[in-house]
């Protein structure tokens, strides 16, 4: 079985509570020449056991400490795969804890999904270069890490994020729509609620 991982970012990360939003995947070119459809991202297998882990640590001889918390929620479109995660309590694993703080305070803010390639092909990029989609992929898990694969993800959010956190009179407008909308950044990164997993 080969496994492969693709890296996302942060969306959303509540103040209280241990509940954070996750841009897991998009469909751009990411470090490795390759793009992922997120609606070919199955997930049935992984609603079964919606881990997120550290740094990819559940393969091999994985430790119970890797496992810092649990997707709660995710959903499909054609630009995003957004995931909602449920940091473990501290004293289940103060590594959570740990990472729960580092993203808060914005020093870690990247996810990367780890996966088995179903289905795939072939395109060409406006430089010519081969590009390999994946169409199909199962879901094995999604990491906290400190470098996606996918910087895309992470640019568009941390642009969002300085337009709607500036001073003007446009940003204070957004900041007021998006908190209608119940979310940090709006519906443009709502957290995601279609699809709850099961536990």
């Amino acid at each position: 079985m080969k496994r492969l991982t693709r890296g996302g970012a942060l969306l959303r990360a509540a103040q209280e509570g241990r509940v954070v939003a996750f841009r897991a995947s998009t469909p751009a070119l990411d470090r490795h020449g390759s793009r992922i459809l997120p609606q070919g991202i199955r997930t049935e297998a992984f609603d079964r056991n919606p881990v997120f882990l550290w740094g990819h640590d559940g393969y091999g001889r994985p430790d119970p400490q890797a496992v810092i918390g649990r997707v709660i929620r995710h959903r499909k479109s054609p630009e995003a795969f957004d995931i909602e995660v449920e940091f473990a309590p501290e004293e289940a694993n103060p590594r959570a804890e740990q990472a729960l703080r580092l993203v808060r305070a914005g020093f870690l803010n990247a996810v990367s999904i780890g996966f088995v390639p179903l289905r795939s092909h072939e395109e060409r990029s406006a430089e010519g270069k081969r590009v390999l989609v994946y169409d199909e992929v199962e879901l094995l898990e999604v990491s906290l890490v400190p470098i996606p694969s996918n910087p895309e993800a992470l640019a568009l959010v941390r642009e969002l994020a300085a337009v709607v956190e500036g001073g003007s009179a446009a940003a204070r407008a957004l900041r007021r729509a998006f908190r209608q909308a119940g979310s940090a950044l709006g519906p443009l990164l709502q957290p995601p609620s279609d699809r709850k997993v099961k536990a």
